[in-house]
């Protein structure tokens, strides 16, 4: 019966955070902060750091429930206590510090889309950072090419010749790629 509640907990959880309830995620800090900031204050971390760990979190279930794939196969905590496990040893790492206290293997297992969604999300944050540090002239163009706005209607909106259009998607995707590249958090990400 407590299997059957805590399911029924677990879905009600994954529909308030779909649906933005705000009174579902004060639960949820409620519910599993305290938990989180002492495993986090436990491996070499404070307080804000748990906060900030415990938001991403939230953050990467929130994008990761909105995709059309999304089943939990695990509690609602083992998923949530696995990303911010994750978040927390990519921050150690960052701040090369000593290592994390180890969960065990069979929780990681249970929700193996929790490392690619974060993957994902870093990718992302990587992306929009660095397409953020672009001149506006290029911003605009990618942003047109990459809703899927052809060439010839870019030239048309830009009031440029579609050749010239061509050449400056290409010159600022060059641009982007470079400065992403150049990032170390981008070799940290496809290592």
């Amino acid at each position: 019966m407590t299997q059957v509640n805590t399911k029924h907990k677990d879905e009600y959880y994954i529909k308030g955070i779909n649906e933005g309830n705000s009174k579902v995620i004060q639960e949820l800090y409620l519910a599993f902060m305290p938990r989180i900031t002492r495993f986090i204050e436990q491996n070499n971390g404070n307080k804000q750091e748990a906060m900030d760990i415990f938001q991403e979190a939230l953050v990467i279930i929130y994008n990761k429930v909105r995709s059309n794939d999304f089943r939990l196969t695990s509690s609602f905590y083992t998923f949530l206590y696995a990303i911010c496990r994750n978040l927390w040893r990519n921050q150690l790492k960052k701040k090369k510090s000593i290592g994390v206290t180890t969960l065990a293997p069979e929780l990681l297992s249970e929700e193996s889309g929790v490392v690619e969604a974060m993957e994902n999300y870093a990718k992302k944050q990587l992306f929009r950072e660095k397409f953020h540090l672009l001149k506006e002239s290029c911003q605009s163009i990618l942003r047109l090419f990459f809703e899927g706005i052809s060439m010839r209607e870019i030239a048309e909106k830009l009031n440029i010749s579609e050749k010239y259009a061509r050449k400056r998607k290409f010159d600022c995707k060059e641009k982007l790629i470079e400065k992403i590249q150049a990032d170390p958090k981008f070799k940290e990400l496809n290592s």
